[in-house]
């Protein structure tokens, strides 16, 4: 048995017995260590979707692009929808064109025919359940962003009472003889709001962390060289690259470490279509980590554990693992406020 034996198997890593003995004598640190806490999942770090999922690609490449922005903005009035549903557009932040040099430059028109479809137009969304800071970013080609989601059901259903705003605008706009969200005919219209619901999420990366607490076996880590250590060679399989800034002055409290973990070495990630080499995590002083884009939970505890590993065999050193009286150093900290 031993300490690190017993967190392997409450990961349910899929490692036989025999890997884990020759294993124990590499990973098993000098002194105690906790077992890694479970990955908290906080939410989602930034989602993209693509509205009208199936519409012909040449149909959402047109001047100005497949949806009017202007329009769409203008035509929403908040709350939206006025009634006590779940998903709300509080506030319609309007339209961002696109930057340009200067606001007294002149801009090329082949250069402003460019950029149109990087008009954007945001919103404010309430989603009950925790959605109280959600935003949402629609293009005139039908992708969106959003931020402030709790899992991919949130982000699933905010783009859902876009979809349907963009359908009654529409369907009330065509009534009344008033510009169209959608460009063109109503043959376009037509086609357009047949797969205006079909949505694809083309990422949904989320934010998660874990704890190996080192407080509770009073130690932490030394950053620098810690970041020395899993530069080296040994780790070139798992690490693609790391760093450490040493902070200064208020900012010493934020003493963390910048890891990129290689993404061939996580195997519970699937093949999403997405270019994404690596999975960025930030690695503190007393044992906590956090991760900014990991696909799910399954990959999030694949990646624990592998960074709980390095860090493991690193404790074994002298020069990595600091002792530290956190009791005392309290206790001191406590004396200097009175």
């Amino acid at each position: 048995g031993g300490l690190l034996e017993g967190a392997l198997k409450t990961r349910r890593l899929s490692v036989s017995p025999d890997a884990i003995a020759v294993a124990l004598p590499v990973l098993e640190p000098k002194r105690g260590i906790p077992q890694r806490s479970a990955v908290a999942v906080k939410g989602i770090a930034t989602g993209i979707c693509q509205l009208f999922n199936g519409l012909p690609a040449q149909s959402t490449v047109r001047a100005g692009g497949l949806l009017d922005i202007d329009a769409l903005a203008s035509a929403i009035s908040c709350p939206y929808p006025s009634d006590t549903s779940d998903v709300q557009i509080l506030e319609v932040c309007g339209r961002i064109p696109p930057k340009s040099a200067g606001a007294n430059d002149k801009v090329p028109a082949e250069s402003v025919k460019a950029t149109r479809l990087n008009n954007v137009c945001a919103f404010k969304m309430k989603v009950q359940g925790g959605g109280d800071n959600v935003t949402l970013r629609i293009w005139a080609n039908g992708k969106t962003q959003t931020s402030g989601c709790k899992d991919r059901g949130m982000l699933l259903a905010v783009n859902s009472c876009i979809c349907q705003a963009i359908a009654n605008i529409s369907a009330h706009n065509m009534r009344h003889n008033l510009p169209r969200v959608i460009r063109g005919d109503a043959q376009r219209q037509e086609e357009a709001l047949s797969h205006l619901a079909h949505i694809r999420v083309l990422s949904a990366h989320i934010l998660g962390s874990w704890n190996v607490d080192l407080r509770s076996v009073g130690a932490k880590l030394d950053m620098g060289n810690l970041c020395e250590f899993l530069a080296g060679d040994r780790f070139g399989d798992r690490v693609f690259k790391v760093s450490h800034v040493k902070p200064k002055g208020n900012s010493a409290r934020f003493n963390n470490l910048s890891l990129y973990v290689r993404r061939e070495c996580l195997t519970q990630w699937k093949d999403d279509g997405s270019d994404q080499t690596t999975v960025y995590v930030n690695v503190y002083e007393a044992g906590k980590c956090s991760v900014l884009a990991a696909p799910d939970a399954e990959v999030a505890e694949e990646l624990a554990d592998i960074v709980c590993g390095m860090l493991f065999e690193a404790l074994q050193h002298d020069h990595i693992r600091i002792d530290v009286d956190y009791a005392a150093a309290a206790a001191s900290k406590k004396r200097r406020a009175t």
